[in-house]
């Protein structure tokens, strides 16, 4: 894990009620530095009864979603996720 994450992880070591109220969409990069580190929280935060979406972006890097030039397509399909999640969680 990546240090200055772990007071972070740390709130999923334990179990906590409040998290099944818990919305998050997880998006990362294949080539992401973080990508072990989001499907970690993805399926923690899931088995504790969090409510999750998750996406896994082939073969592109960290940030994509905000890099437009270097991986448009990906870049669009993000953001279209975002916008529908947040759409849908409104």
């Amino acid at each position: 894990m990546i240090a200055g994450w772990s007071r972070f992880a740390s709130f999923w070591e334990k179990d906590h009620p409040s998290v099944t109220a818990f919305l998050a969409l997880v998006i990362v990069g294949e080539e992401d530095t973080l990508c072990e580190d989001g499907i970690k929280f993805a399926e923690r935060a899931q088995a504790l009864g969090a409510s999750v979406r998750f996406y896994v972006g082939k073969g592109i890097p960290h940030d994509f979603y905000m890099q437009h030039s270097l991986v448009p397509e990906a870049a669009m399909d993000a953001e279209k996720l975002i916008l529908e999640f947040l759409a849908s969680e409104a």
